[in-house]
């Protein structure tokens, strides 16, 4: 009773629909549209370690690709972290989602962020999209990952790019990718194989199962990267690690042993 009288006064607080400003934060003052899965919490940074420890690995002027961009949860934070001298491409496959993306980067003017209506994967062209308007943030491409089901969605085509077409969209050099694509990742990864091998961005990714975990595992192995959790662990096998966000980067490479005569 308490809970359910909880959840109602919230929603006549923060009604869906509604333009809000973020209350506490590294992004208070902000505005958003009130949202399933960007609502009363969003307002006040409750759990927001996810979006501090993401923003961390952006620097001023940086550019990042934000691959699974939703409404903008992680993007306004990288958009605060890159500043207006900086560049975020958000992508974002459902139009309806990707619209309430690109009104709340309209409401904070946020000019350094280029929105884009689709799905990061390994070929250019459409796709089924399962997606379901109760779980905007677990929508994922039909094809990926067999283990992350999604019974209540419903399925529509969207459109498909790929990273290593980054040149042919104008979309600069990203310093750091950031993908949660609910079990998508080893599609997103293999799209963007030239771009890695060229500019070595780090990686940020949340995994949803074992076809990620085994493409982050050749991301390590093909591409000299190392992993590790937020909080600074080393992960070297992605695949029996428990953890569900890493952090990859190019591995140091030793210094090398100066000899004496």
């Amino acid at each position: 009773m308490i809970s359910g009288l909880k959840n109602s006064l919230i929603r006549m607080a923060y009604p869906f629909g509604a333009v809000r400003a973020i209350r506490r934060g590294p992004l208070r003052g902000r505005r958003y549209v009130v949202a399933p899965a960007m609502g009363f919490t969003y307002a006040w940074h409750i759990n927001g370690e996810q979006w501090a420890c993401l923003a961390a690995l952006a620097k001023a002027g940086d550019c990042v690709y934000d691959v699974g961009a939703n409404r903008g949860q992680s993007t306004l934070h990288l958009a605060a972290a890159v500043g207006p001298g900086g560049r975020v491409v958000a992508f974002e496959p459902v139009p309806g989602v990707c619209a309430d993306l690109d009104r709340n980067l309209r409401l904070n003017d946020l000019t350094q962020v280029t929105a884009v209506n689709a799905a990061a994967s390994d070929r250019e062209g459409t796709a089924e999209f399962l997606f379901d308007t109760a779980q905007p943030t677990q929508g994922k491409l039909a094809a990926v990952e067999p283990t992350n089901t999604l019974r209540t969605a419903t399925a529509q085509q969207v459109r498909l790019v790929r990273l290593d077409d980054y040149e042919r969209h104008g979309w600069p050099v990203p310093q750091l990718i950031k993908i949660d694509v609910e079990g998508g990742a080893a599609a997103v990864l293999a799209g963007a194989e030239r771009l890695i091998a060229a500019t070595k961005p780090a990686v940020f990714v949340e995994l949803h199962g074992p076809e990620e975990r085994a493409a982050v595992k050749r991301l390590l192995d093909t591409h000299g990267y190392s992993a590790h959790t937020p909080q600074g662990d080393p992960v070297p096998d992605p695949e029996s690690a428990s953890a569900s966000v890493l952090v990859c980067r190019p591995a140091a490479r030793p210094t090398p042993s100066v000899g004496t005569a």
